[in-house]
């Protein structure tokens, strides 16, 4: 090829050519050359192209190839990485020897491609399948017929197959291969094909076991989305699987310690149960006996006519206060209240309790309401009628709450057998029950206008042992504290000397 026709044919190339002489001076050199160089015709005309090369700090193709050119073969795919001022061009070179008319050599022709963007997008192709490939869960897609069009390392490993034992095979291949139930089998070729017609992607499906090729089972959360093509037409499946393996191994352990818990904890409570019979059956002996020296009573006001007729008569008896007469008038009728509502805190006491075994140590806690906690505990409780008459129940603005209702109905006894205690120092007292919804939380109010408690005894109200009873049974308040908190909730105390107490508990507020 001459001079004058490389001028020629070059005008029409967009490729950078490279015309050298023998001992590698530039010959010629077209637009698209001096472009990736950053080159003046004029200066590089006649230079050496090596020197030149060096000069700039380009890499240059022919110095690294002068063995291979002796050879007088055509060299290709030359990579050279050219970078002027920060921007770097990517150029494969094809060297050859250019030839006089006279067919004997006379330079070399450099033609050479530039793969810039190329190189740029298959930079981004191997970063993006790299980032795929090291992902911690199994990246995969396949075609509408389930056959796998590519898969990531980790699913390279749960396969235990090299990656072009996997590309191009179906799930019925591994479904032979690796054993999977038919169910599975179905299952994931229903998937498949409802999301490819429909183009709806599926979220958070918990797979059945997949079977590895050591037989291991495992469990796993899948998000598949349609796999489309550059007409937006659904060709296929994306997923990404995350291995639950462990998660549901470690339910089943805590399963199993929840039964083992759950049986010991029965165990325990039918232990105590029975020995809170027992202590029943002994605590109600001698109240029998009580409530049996109350029909002595018909006796009483026989002894108390005989005494006022030996006083009259002027014999030497005992005085006696006007008061406490009064008061032996009455003791017998308050022995056998009290003996009675004894026998049936205990039987209330004996039926919680056994419902507890079944319905309260289970952990199972359900939706309950408050309004027929409240109600079933104020119908349950042994009130006289003069003791009823002094309750106000407010049954409005009801809310759910997750627990037990045979324990709030416990708290409710406690705190109803507290206050009645209290406000019969206090004649006229009433209480009052209401519970009202809250923002983030709902609340119950247990109101009675009796005597109030002091600061100090406020503080101290819920602790264990706490007793200001004359009885020493104490206010029994530490039980309702800590079954309330183990509902989530909580309880406090709010009073004022000689004005009333007021028992808030909190539930947290329910989505319903």
């Amino acid at each position: 090829m001459d001079k004058t026709n490389a001028n020629t044919l070059w005008k029409h190339l967009h490729c950078p050519i490279i015309w050298l002489s023998l001992d590698y001076k530039i010959l010629d050199i077209n637009k698209a050359a001096l472009k990736i160089y950053q080159w003046q015709k004029k200066i590089a005309q006649d230079q050496d192209y090596i020197a030149l090369c060096k000069y700039y700090d380009f890499p240059c193709p022919i110095y690294r190839n002068k063995t291979k050119l002796l050879s007088g073969k055509t060299i290709n795919n030359i990579e050279t990485v050219i970078d002027v001022n920060g921007q770097e061009k990517t150029v494969l070179w094809s060297i050859e020897y250019s030839y006089d008319e006279n067919k004997q050599p006379n330079g070399f022709m450099l033609v050479g491609e530039d793969v810039t963007k190329r190189k740029q997008e298959e930079d981004k192709v191997f970063q993006l399948n790299s980032i795929i490939n090291q992902m911690p869960h199994s990246v995969y897609w396949y075609d509408e017929n389930c056959t796998y069009l590519g898969v990531n390392n980790f699913c390279v490993k749960e396969f235990r197959t090299p990656r072009k034992n996997i590309i191009g095979k179906n799930f019925k291949h591994f479904a032979k291969k690796l054993g999977w139930s038919q169910e599975f089998l179905d299952d994931l070729q229903q998937e498949a094909h409802q999301i490819t017609a429909t183009k709806q992607p599926s979220h958070d499906k918990e797979e059945l076991p997949f079977i590895l090729a050591n037989g291991k089972a495992i469990y796993q959360v899948s998000n598949k989305v349609p796999l489309l093509n550059k007409k937006g037409e659904a060709i296929g499946v994306l997923g990404i699987s995350i291995d639950i393996t462990e998660k549901k191994q470690m339910e089943r352990k805590l399963e199993q310690a929840r039964k083992l818990q759950e049986k010991s904890q029965n165990a325990k409570i039918q232990g105590m149960m029975e020995i809170a019979a027992g202590i029943a059956h002994e605590i109600r002996t001698p109240l029998t006996s009580i409530q049996c020296a109350t029909d002595a009573k018909v006796y009483m006001d026989r002894l108390i006519a005989g005494y006022k007729m030996a006083e009259v008569a002027g014999l030497s008896v005992t005085s006696i206060r006007p008061s406490h007469m009064e008061g032996l008038k009455n003791i017998f009728n308050s022995i056998d209240a009290e003996a009675k509502e004894s026998m049936s805190i205990i039987d209330m006491f004996l039926s919680n309790l056994k419902n507890m075994v079944k319905e309260a140590n289970t952990g199972d806690y359900q939706l309950c309401s408050i309004k027929k906690s409240i109600g079933t505990a104020l119908s349950r409780y042994p009130f006289d009628a003069k003791q009823k008459n002094s309750v106000t129940y407010t049954d409005v603005d009801d809310f759910k709450f997750y627990g037990v209702n045979l324990l709030i109905q416990h708290i409710i006894f406690n705190l109803m057998k507290n206050a009645l205690y209290y406000i019969n120092e206090k004649p006229g007292s009433r209480i009052n029950i209401r519970h009202e919804q809250g923002d983030t939380d709902n609340y119950l109010y247990f109101k009675d206008t009796g005597p109030g408690i002091s600061e100090y005894d406020q503080e101290h109200v819920f602790d264990f042992g706490f007793s200001k009873r004359k009885d020493g049974s104490g206010f029994g308040l530490t039980y309702c504290k800590t079954t309330i908190q183990q509902m989530g909730g909580d309880i406090a105390v709010c009073s004022e000397l000689g004005k009333y107490t007021e028992f808030v508990l909190t539930f947290p507020k329910v989505m319903e």
